[in-house]
């Protein structure tokens, strides 16, 4: 990582008993050796953690209950980003942010030519580092550029379409959190990923949502694996853009996602020649990476330095090692929080130090033919307009289609 970051973090305490204060690196790898600074706060206390600047962004910050009930938690580990304010209140000690830091916006890539795309890579609960990405690339205008495509698959599949629905990715990414906790009190729901991802569909998706324009214009495509019903073990890639209703949406996201640590494959769809439909199942196994073109930015959330899962390598990927066993098995909650804060920064640094001689090359190329500017009746739009539904739309009919498939 060669960015150099600066300003500290502010922990102001609300418990009603004295907290222990420890700093450490977020890089897991560097915790065992390294304790950057340590406070004991008094009840109603504040410490200021003026660190050096650094290629830390952010920090764990493991603060633990001097005193207090014996059988409440005594110790909690949080992650602090640089130029943020924190509190902790107790007992039982908990955690919360009282402002984040502050973020840069821009309209760099709304105002990109025509040709500019993304991918994203399958990712398991590493859903966390792609939803980082995700918020960068919407504070810096990817949701107002009516011609970028994009085309993902399992998890990658799910950040690019609720970033270009323009969901908030910190909320999604702190859903997944909540559901992460669930795993970690019943280890047999580690198989469950897609249950997770259709609840936290039914936390953004209506009945109308597959008018948004960017869906329409086929400008987000979900890959999956395909195999005819009669011969499951003979598979091959396959991709949706186009959804007849909000519910063929949400069976293609699960659809991209079902295999594994998400569910076995399904049956969806017509079958040829009034055979049986066939199954779908993750596009990982057909299409770990999928690409709109060979001019795509790719990303990939995990450390694979021989590229063994894709075909090229990424464009973005974590600046320092992030295991692909984090995919199966999620990480604790504030290591999810680093991993969000890890995709946001290394999307940017990418976007700081490459996106313009990117955009120069497609400038210079033979782009695609580009679809038709959104209207602004139906946002987002390059006027910044959002989608909304209207009050007879908005409705949640496509879970029950979904459920009965």
């Amino acid at each position: 990582r060669t960015s150099t970051y600066a300003g500290g973090v502010v922990v102001h305490s609300e418990a009603d008993a004295e907290v222990s204060l420890s700093f450490q690196p977020s890089d897991r790898a560097r915790q065992v050796f390294s304790e950057l600074a340590s406070a004991t706060l008094g009840p109603r206390g504040s410490f200021a953690f003026e660190a050096r600047a650094s290629g830390d962004f952010d920090f764990r910050l493991v603060a633990r209950l001097l005193q207090g009930p014996p059988l409440l938690p005594q110790e909690i580990a949080a992650n602090v980003v640089r130029n943020g304010t924190y509190k902790l209140v107790g007992p039982p000690l908990s955690f919360e942010e009282v402002s984040p830091p502050p973020r840069r916006r821009s309209e760099r890539l709304a105002d990109a030519p025509p040709g500019l795309s993304f991918s994203f890579s399958a990712s398991g609960w590493l859903l966390a580092y792609q939803f980082g990405a995700a918020e960068c690339l919407q504070n810096h205008g990817i949701t107002r550029n009516p011609y970028a495509r994009m085309a993902g698959t399992s998890g990658g599949a799910l950040s690019l379409w609720t970033m270009m629905y323009g969901c908030d990715m910190k909320a999604l990414k702190d859903f997944m959190k909540a559901s992460a906790m669930t795993v970690y009190a019943d280890f047999t729901q580690s198989v469950n990923l897609r249950a997770f991802v259709l609840d936290a569909m039914k936390t953004v998706l209506r009945d109308c949502s597959f008018h948004h324009p960017t869906f329409q214009q086929g400008r987000v495509e979900i890959a999956l694996s395909e195999a005819p019903a009669s011969s499951p073990v003979s598979s091959s890639a396959a991709g949706s853009r186009r959804f007849n209703d909000s519910a063929d949406v949400a069976i293609a996201l699960l659809a991209s996602s079902s295999i594994g640590i998400s569910g076995l494959p399904f049956a969806w769809g017509d079958g040829a020649d009034g055979s049986r439909a066939p199954l779908v199942a993750d596009g990982a196994f057909t299409d770990f990476m999928p690409e709109v073109d060979e001019r795509s930015i790719k990303l990939k959330p995990f450390s694979d330095a021989l590229n063994f899962w894709g075909k090229t390598p990424p464009d973005v990927a974590p600046t320092e090692f992030v295991p692909i066993s984090y995919g199966v098995w999620p990480p604790d909650s504030a290591m999810m929080d680093h991993l969000f804060e890890l995709g946001y920064r290394d999307m940017e640094a990418w976007l700081d130090r490459h996106l313009e001689a990117h955009l120069a090359a497609l400038s210079t190329a033979s782009a695609p033919a580009a679809p038709p500017p959104p209207s602004t009746a139906a946002g987002p739009s390059p006027s910044g307009e959002r989608f909304e539904c209207s009050s007879t739309e908005g409705g949640m009919e496509w879970y029950e289609k979904v459920r009965s498939v």
